[in-house]
């Protein structure tokens, strides 16, 4: 079996290293060589390959860039990826589906978003979970924070405020 990681940002480009270190073959794509929002360069992903890790994606805080990113390929996507013969992806999503809850979240709870990010998240499991026939694991992540994460998100935010704190 051969793995393709579609998205070379934060996320998908720690993995690329921990995978390489552990001397596991993979690929890695970036949003030029494989870009969701252009068909012609899924044409691009290995012909070995059997499991895809979907990385990619936008936290910008633009609806349509959410919508034409996050959701909208999704669907074609998964199709595409099946009509290949790819047999497993593992999607990462959003701790942000759940919304705000005061308490610990977890995959029996409903998901109530509440950010545009977190809808466009959910909206694009939903359509996976609906469309897609082949093996499927959806990850949930919270609060990662790459080094090119900029306000308004959460880690940003909190060192601004323990930055003005000290001040």
């Amino acid at each position: 079996m051969s793995l393709s990681i579609i998205g070379k940002g934060f996320i998908g480009g720690v993995v690329s290293k921990k995978l390489d270190s552990l001397r596991i073959e993979h690929s890695l794509y970036n949003s030029k060589s494989f870009n969701l929002c252009d068909e012609n360069t899924w044409k691009s992903l290995s012909k070995k390959t059997t499991q895809v890790l979907l990385t990619a994606g936008s936290m910008s805080s633009d609806e349509n860039e959410l919508q034409s990113v996050n959701e909208q390929p999704i669907k074609n996507l998964s199709k595409y990826l099946e009509d290949i013969g790819i047999k497993k992806i593992v999607f990462l999503s959003s701790g942000a589906v759940y919304g705000d809850y005061p308490y610990d979240t977890h995959p029996g709870i409903e998901c109530k978003p509440s950010s545009l990010y977190g809808f466009s998240k959910l909206n694009a499991e939903n359509c996976l979970l609906s469309s897609w026939g082949g093996s499927l694991n959806i990850v949930r992540l919270y609060f990662t924070y790459g080094p090119h994460q900029k306000k308004p998100r959460l880690i940003p935010n909190l060192i601004d405020r323990k930055k003005k704190k000290t001040q």
